[in-house]
């Protein structure tokens, strides 16, 4: 049997004898660690650089994420590369210090490079100190000064919106039950009955002696379609709080809300401006190197990943093509 199959089949015996309640504390539990997973795998497309290969931005982006600074720059054949990656000195403590860190060399650098192409110690940062005179390789950083953590942010999240997905789930649950039996406490006929009812079978043994009046109730469950929606709704509102935070401007509504695209698009300002804090960084620092060796590299977002993360999922932040239309010709202008 594919041991892929048997772990399956053994996981789907085990669930059915969970209790409903441990059922959806699991489902709270599995839903916070995809999310927290998959988003960071998506931050790692945020951007696009116009660097040739061998530059791998997914490498480069996780290696920031991290707290590291990455070393781009000169190997000993002269080539443009990713040489690895330098502890990163930004911190809450004390941004002054970290600002006036000084200059690093090449005997700073963590490499993930073979050594035959390392370059040599003597190989210096490239910095603004001397308006980009001399230095063999930059450092790249996620952001200028790390107030806050990315992952800390995510994690903040991912309890929030585990929690409605949870709620909407236990709703679900509850859709299924429509019928309340009344019974002895650790009475394993009714729990089987129980078990039988919820995983839909149409219809039950009983007893002769089982009054039906006494030990049936009904529940009314019509208010259960607005509740799926408030939290629909509510999902849809913590995932567009957290894109803006990392600089990725989403409609948080639905169309049909009545909501015009101003008011949709009324915190476009912070976004940009927590954009900028991760975009401006990476440019700075490339920006040393164009000026080192007359080079034209640059980072900007990328429209293809932002699709990734949007609310929506439409590939575009949830505009139409009219919409999107009118935000390249201001991008472009």
């Amino acid at each position: 049997m594919n041991e892929d199959f048997k772990f399956f089949k053994e996981s789907l015996g085990q669930e059915q004898q969970k209790e409903l309640a441990e059922k959806v504390i699991k489902h709270r539990n599995d839903f916070r660690y995809f999310f927290i997973g998959r988003y960071l795998e998506s931050l790692c497309t945020l951007f696009f650089y116009n660097i040739p290969s061998p530059f791998e931005k997914t490498r480069v982006e996780i290696a920031l994420r991290s707290g590291y600074g990455v070393a781009y720059g000169k190997n000993k054949l002269g080539q443009d590369v990713v040489l690895g990656v330098v502890q990163s000195l930004i911190n809450f403590n004390d941004p002054v210090e970290s600002y006036y860190r000084g200059r690093y060399t090449a005997k700073d650098i963590k490499y993930i490079i073979p050594k035959s192409l390392r370059p040599p110690e003597n190989y210096k940062e490239i910095t603004f100190a001397n308006d980009a005179k001399d230095g063999e390789f930059i450092v790249i950083y996620n952001k200028p000064i790390n107030f806050t953590n990315d992952y800390k942010i995510i994690q903040h999240y991912a309890d929030e919106l585990s929690e409605i997905v949870a709620s909407r789930y236990s709703l679900i649950i509850q859709s299924k039950i429509m019928t309340v039996l009344l019974g002895k406490k650790d009475d394993e006929t009714m729990n089987q009955m129980i078990s039988s009812i919820y995983n839909g079978n149409p219809f039950v043994k009983l007893a002769e002696n089982f009054d039906v009046e006494d030990n049936v109730l009904t529940l009314d469950n019509t208010n259960l379609s607005s509740n799926l929606q408030q939290l629909k709704t509510e999902y849809q509102n913590k995932i567009a709080e957290l894109n803006a935070l990392f600089g990725i401007n989403v409609l948080a509504v639905d169309k049909e809300s009545g909501v015009s695209q101003s008011e949709a698009n009324g915190n476009l300002g912070y976004v940009t401006a927590n954009a900028n804090i991760y975009l401006e960084t990476r440019q700075q620092a490339l920006n040393l190197y164009n000026a080192r060796f007359n080079t034209h590299y640059e980072v900007k977002f990328d429209d293809n990943a932002l699709g990734l993360l949007s609310v929506k999922g439409t590939g575009n932040g949830g505009k139409n093509e009219n919409e999107q239309n009118d935000d390249n010709v201001d991008r472009n202008s």
